[in-house]
């Protein structure tokens, strides 16, 4: 689907929102305006038609199957974040709605939040003009941070146009999306693209507002945002971009680096010298393959940790997917004793009389497929931040299945019985 833009070039008027009434484009047009600027002969005429198009030529568009308009996904990272975000903090500026002491005030709302470690960055130099934030620094931003950063900084009725554009984000930044979402979205995307245009006029209504109306369908043809947004791609972009180079055919030097790795890592040591040798070789971890966890394991555990999964009668003994290191004996208090007690006797109705003993062993941190769970006495304390459905007032365990509000706590540490 497409709409005209009146004006000039660099000048153009990107408003207008009324989706139900834009054209779909045809992609035999576009085929044949393609050939057209492949046949030009010369530059300023090949220039001169792509401009008229709006288009450039692409070998993909000699592939019979490619559809050059359907298959042209939109990157939610750029569209959204390095996109809307970004702008809607340069208007604010620009309309004084913030200034240099509002600034400083939502840095301090957001420096005091205690943020759990698996939402990556958190936003800094928000007072210096959110200067040189990441792509992942404004997800968070505006997913987690904005809304509780921006109440009594600036007025209510441009929070109010801002949370239709936080909650369009948050509804399709997730691995999981259905078409009711989708549709949630596309609502939400309007409400926020309209208000921005009646309120800061259409003049700073941006293309990206205008290709935000086209995300539910790269949603609904390609999944969700996960599978196609471009945050992994930086990420390795960035870490080629730091290995050494001369500036010179920097590909080729990327390529042979890769050739030289794969054949050190794949050398087998002679015996004989195995022992001199080992040393100047990266050794990979004896225990990776007691260490690995199967996906039947990931599953059952993503599985328990669902609001709809029940508390009682599950296999909580299998903890073969965690690692831990370091555990130290340790002696249980009497509370502590009777917590574990009640547990047992919520999660094994069975086992009305089970006793505990007071010696258990005791660790910090433990591990999960990679990923990191400290403790509050951890250096990895802000792993220690979770959220459960199964918490009840007074510490108790709710076993009504689908009834928890999804709740914060902190891992204070982490036990099991010798």
């Amino acid at each position: 689907m497409h709409k005209d833009f009146f004006g000039d070039f660099g000048a153009r008027n990107y408003s207008g929102f009324d989706t139900e009434n834009w054209i779909a484009r045809d992609v035999q047009e576009h085929r044949r305006n393609m050939l057209q600027i492949q046949a030009a002969r010369t530059k300023t005429e090949r220039e001169r038609l792509e401009s008229i198009y709006g288009i450039r030529y692409s070998p993909l568009c000699d592939l019979d199957y490619f559809d050059p308009i359907r298959m042209s996904t939109i990157d939610p990272m750029h569209n959204f974040y390095q996109g809307t975000a970004k702008m809607m903090i340069k208007v604010w500026l620009e309309l004084d709605i913030i200034n240099a002491e509002k600034l400083r005030e939502i840095q301090e709302k957001v420096d005091s939040v205690d943020a759990a470690s698996n939402i990556g960055a958190i936003p800094k130099k928000i007072a210096s003009s959110f200067g040189g934030f990441t792509a992942d620094q404004w997800k968070n931003w505006t997913n987690i941070f904005s809304i509780f950063a921006l109440v009594n900084v600036i007025p209510t009725r441009h929070i109010d146009i801002w949370r239709h554009f936080v909650l369009a984000s948050k509804l399709i930044s997730t691995k999981i999306i259905n078409e009711a979402d989708i549709r949630k979205f596309q609502s939400l995307i309007k409400k926020i693209c309209t208000e921005f245009e009646k309120e800061y006029g259409e003049e700073r209504v941006t293309p990206n507002m205008h290709l935000h109306c086209h995300v539910a369908d790269c949603i609904r043809d390609y999944g969700p945002v996960y599978s196609f947004w471009l945050f992994s791609f930086e990420r390795y972009n960035g870490h080629l971009g730091s290995l050494p180079n001369n500036n010179r055919s920097i590909e080729l030097q990327i390529m042979r680096r890769f050739n030289r790795d794969a054949i050190v890592n794949s050398t087998e040591l002679p015996l004989l010298y195995k022992d001199t040798l080992s040393k100047h070789f990266v050794i990979r971890s004896q225990d990776s393959t007691e260490r690995s966890c199967s996906s039947n394991d990931i599953l059952r555990i993503l599985y328990l940790s669902k609001r709809s999964a029940p508390i009682e009668n599950q296999d909580w003994t299998n903890i073969s997917a965690y690692h831990y290191t370091k555990a130290v004996v340790d002696v249980l208090s009497d509370e502590e004793q009777n917590v574990l007690k009640d547990m047992y006797r919520t999660i094994y109705p069975e086992l009305q009389n089970a006793s505990v003993p007071s010696s258990c062993r005791r660790c910090s941190v433990v591990s999960l497929s990679g990923e990191v769970f400290g403790s509050e006495k951890s250096r990895h304390k802000r792993s220690s931040y979770v959220m459960a459905y199964w918490n009840k007032p007074g510490g108790k365990i709710l076993i009504e299945v689908g009834e928890g509000e999804l709740t914060p706590g902190i891992i204070e540490k982490f036990i099991f019985t010798i």
